[in-house]
């Protein structure tokens, strides 16, 4: 089990959690050859995993955050009961060997019967990385149409909106706004494994 220290999301829409912060603390070291900028991060125990799953490709961290956040799910989840779909965030980076938030969210699909939605909600326009964009009103625009519902699936159930790292929230608030708006959910509860620090 991955140590967590979890705190609250409270958004207009949609409430849910954050398992842990993504780094402890970063450095700057410097710059490589395409000028990005390179940080020496100390990453939470959650950060750390994710990162060896994301860019180590160690599909063997998938299994031990999909323990912990199945673990979290059953133990101090106020609505599990309630839960009807399981629908984690379409993925940006399409030529990872595998997606990493989908796959945790399969496992953990699997450890607690929840259904799994991985074909409802679809990313219809390529976005570039987030990230690298620093203006809210420019991801907002990026945003505005990058998603659309594929079926009525999701009408009137209560849906578990799973990512990796949550950062500005823009990706999280159009999705929820599609969710409720396009699709019909009755409600939307998050659960990100991690969350940028606050500076």
């Amino acid at each position: 089990m991955i140590e967590i220290d979890p705190k609250p999301l409270n958004g207009k829409r949609a409430k849910g959690f954050a398992l842990d912060v993504h780094t402890i603390q970063s450095k700057l070291t410097g710059a490589d050859e395409f000028g990005h900028l390179m940080f020496d991060s100390e990453r939470s125990p959650m950060g750390e995993a994710l990162y060896y799953l994301k860019y180590r490709f160690d599909k063997n961290k998938a299994v031990d955050i999909a323990e912990t956040v199945s673990d979290f799910i059953k133990n101090a989840w106020p609505d599990l009961d309630s839960i009807d779909y399981i629908v984690p965030v379409p993925p940006s980076n399409l030529s990872r060997p595998f997606q990493p938030v989908q796959e945790v969210a399969r496992i953990v699909s699997d450890t607690l019967g929840i259904h799994l939605s991985v074909g409802d909600l679809v990313k219809k326009a390529q976005t570039p990385q987030l990230k690298d964009l620093h203006d809210e009103d420019e991801r907002l625009s990026i945003l505005s149409d990058a998603f659309e519902i594929k079926s009525r699936n999701l009408e009137d159930k209560h849906i578990l909106l799973f990512d990796d790292l949550l950062g500005s929230g823009a990706t999280l608030r159009t999705i929820i706004d599609v969710l409720y708006d396009k699709a019909g959910v009755r409600l939307v509860s998050v659960l990100v494994l991690t969350r940028k620090r606050k500076r």
